[in-house]
């Protein structure tokens, strides 16, 4: 049947004075405006396409794609408000409606927002919503520490950087994990470092245990080489400095020039490391 909020392959089943109409396998036919169409389509072939509805209620296809599909989450731009909410622009021809009951506070046009598309039961319509905590799943969570993620940085917090987690799950990148570097709107890779019984997923950027010092000392000799080969930190050195100049903790940064010393390739001193000769 056909989806709607999503991107899904369809076929040609006809053509019209007014596009394409294209079928799904339940025979299901949805229009593909003529504005969409090109002269290389053909009755038969399967196109990707995402189906919303138009301006009149109508499901429609479109070869456009959307800033993000049902169930996501983006940061998008108000570009009206009128008396039934807020219009932002997701890369459709159609703007997309957040109505004032879904507004965290009053939205303003050229603000950005964090949205979250969803499908109004009501009336069957695509709509967004900037009340994103109701949407994230807090309870059950199918994802184990250690486990790689996709993560959007969505707000940043005193200790770090909130993070929607495989557009699902909240998570957080403290400050000592590399938070401290981070945006608002940045899409990262991260790692799942323990899962806190209120649903929150504490992340970090660099993969866990003993697997990740052979990339740590990778970085380290990479900065090394470029700085001439010596670095005034050491031991002795501030935890948030070693964060902001090797992107690493402090723990993963001793555990790196302990094995490149093992190694001889580095001399450490309490405030100096330096590449051995």
């Amino acid at each position: 049947m056909l989806q709607l909020g999503q991107t899904q392959i369809l076929h040609v089943s006809r053509r019209a004075p007014v596009g394409l109409y294209l079928v799904c396998p339940d025979a299901q036919e949805v229009l593909l405006p003529n504005r969409y169409v090109l002269d290389s389509m053909q009755l038969g072939d399967p196109l990707t396409v995402f189906v919303y509805k138009d301006s009149e209620d109508r499901p429609v296809a479109t070869t456009e794609q959307p800033y993000m599909e049902l169930g996501e989450f983006a940061f998008l731009e108000v570009v009206a408000v009128n008396r039934v909410g807020a219009f932002a622009e997701w890369g459709l021809d159609k703007h997309l409606l957040i109505p004032f009951r879904e507004q965290n506070r009053p939205m303003v046009v050229g603000g950005m927002y964090l949205v979250h598309l969803y499908l109004d039961e009501a009336s069957q319509r695509l709509v967004g919503s900037t009340k994103v905590n109701k949407f994230l799943q807090t309870e059950r969570i199918p994802l184990r520490e250690g486990q790689k993620i996709e993560g959007l940085c969505s707000e940043p917090r005193e200790n770090g950087m909130q993070v929607i987690v495989n557009q699902r799950f909240r998570g957080m990148v403290y400050h000592d994990q590399g938070g401290v570097d981070l945006k608002q709107g940045d899409w990262i890779e991260a790692y799942v470092s323990k899962i806190r019984p209120e649903g929150l997923l504490d992340l970090s950027l660099n993969p866990l245990g003993r697997s990740r010092i052979p990339r740590f000392e990778s970085q380290i000799l990479d900065l090394l080489e470029k700085q001439g080969g010596s670095l005034p930190y050491g031991d002795k050195s501030d935890s948030a400095e070693i964060q902001k100049v090797f992107g690493m903790s402090k723990k993963a940064f001793k555990e790196a020039c302990g094995g490149l010393l093992k190694k001889g390739l580095l001399r450490i001193e309490s405030q100096r490391i330096s590449k051995s000769i």
